[in-house]
């Protein structure tokens, strides 16, 4: 066919070469495109597995990594961010002291008056804690009247509730009384530290304070609470530097 057309042996050589390496290639890359085409799906799935599964050493260093941070982070924060003022001046000391010793005196014979005796039986510890914040604290939050009256009697209610239904474990009812009065204490916006003495007091007190039930909720709790808060409003604004309540709810 070359020959009859007139065309060079040596030219034909060249076509038949570049025919044959045509040939090849394309056998090549059918074989490569079927071979990357088996492969394919194995890579995509490699790719998707989790990093924990194609590389779990370095999984685990990472983890150690964010607790050890975690971990001195909580150790940092125990040594505190500020400055404590312990700056007190010798007339606040005295307003503190005064009031304090007023408002005590004032629920000590409101005690002997309505329980008839000596013994200040009904004057709960918790009282003093709450003296303390209304005469040496009365700009504290925990101070305000709100929380006085309401923590202490939302937390005397929880105390009595709790001896009465779960007081045949000691301990349980303590930890339970507590806790319920903190919770009752945030919910109700009338956090008070006191509050959680007394509910522990109506739990651990003594069977004679046991026995008033319902009634401790109103005395010695209420009555006191309420007695201690007017002492505070009364004696507070006399003087110029104090300002008691900031707020009434």
């Amino acid at each position: 066919m070359f020959f009859g057309s007139g065309i060079s042996s040596g030219k034909t050589r060249e076509y038949m070469a570049n025919a044959i390496l045509i040939r090849t290639a394309a056998r090549s890359f059918h074989l490569a495109t079927r071979r990357s085409n088996a492969v394919l799906p194995e890579i995509v799935r490699r790719g998707r597995e989790p990093s924990h599964r194609r590389n779990p050493p370095c999984r685990q260093r990472n983890r150690l990594r964010r607790f050890s941070l975690r971990f001195r982070t909580y150790l940092y924060k125990m040594r505190g961010g500020g400055i404590a003022s312990r700056q007190s001046s010798l007339a606040d000391v005295c307003w503190s002291f005064v009031g304090t010793f007023i408002g005590m005196a004032s629920l000590a014979l409101i005690n002997i008056e309505l329980w008839g005796r000596q013994e200040q039986g009904l004057l709960l510890g918790s009282f003093g804690a709450s003296a303390m914040l209304v005469f040496g604290a009365p700009h504290a939050p925990f101070a305000q009247p709100r929380n006085v009256v309401g923590g202490q009697m939302a937390s005397a209610l929880i105390g009595v509730l709790v001896q009465q239904y779960a007081g045949t474990d000691p301990w349980l009812a303590a930890s339970l009384a507590v806790a319920l009065a903190v919770a009752i204490m945030h919910v109700t916006g009338t956090l008070h530290p006191p509050g959680g003495a007394t509910a522990l007091l109506a739990v651990i007190g003594s069977p004679e304070l046991k026995s008033f039930g319902l009634e401790f909720v109103l005395y010695p709790v209420g009555i006191s609470v309420v007695v201690l808060t007017l002492v505070g409003v009364l004696y507070n604004n006399l003087c110029g530097r104090r300002r008691y309540p900031q707020y009434w709810r």
